[in-house]
């Protein structure tokens, strides 16, 4: 199994999705380079990634039960319920709507439009009082 981490989050898409998921540890590695880098060609949005690489660790920590030996126990359990805490997290933000403007146009914004020569002058620019079979409020 390939693994590399160089400790630079901010170096490779790789390193970044391996730093979110703390699978940092080459003697104890969660996901291959292959596995990871299919995920990032599958998905454009790193919050959907780390989402379905959460869902792959946790289908591969369920398959595991907890054992007791003596006074050493192993709690795959808690393992799984931390990666369910990290979907959880990662699914909230995959839910957040984006901010999202709507509201009027500046004046000088539309100044500008209207002088650019480039832009396409929509069809429906006619104005309602151009039509002479509309009576104005202030005709007789």
């Amino acid at each position: 199994m390939a693994f590399s981490y160089s400790g630079d989050p901010a170096k490779s898409k790789l390193d970044e999705i391996r730093f979110l998921l703390q699978d940092t540890d080459e003697a104890d590695a969660l996901l291959s380079d292959q596995e990871i880098n299919f995920l990032i060609k599958k998905y454009n949005s790193t919050a959907c990634l780390v989402t379905e690489a959460c869902k792959i660790l946790l289908a591969k920590f369920s398959r595991y039960i907890d054992e007791t030996n003596g006074k050493v126990s192993f709690k795959y359990s808690q393992l799984s319920e931390n990666y369910r805490q990290l979907l959880k997290e990662y699914e909230t933000k995959l839910c957040e709507a984006p901010s999202i403007y709507i509201g009027g146009v500046y004046e000088k914004d539309y100044q500008e439009n209207q002088r650019d020569r480039n832009l396409v002058k929509p069809q429906f620019d006619d104005f309602i009082g151009d039509n002479p079979r509309v009576k104005r409020y202030n005709d007789n």
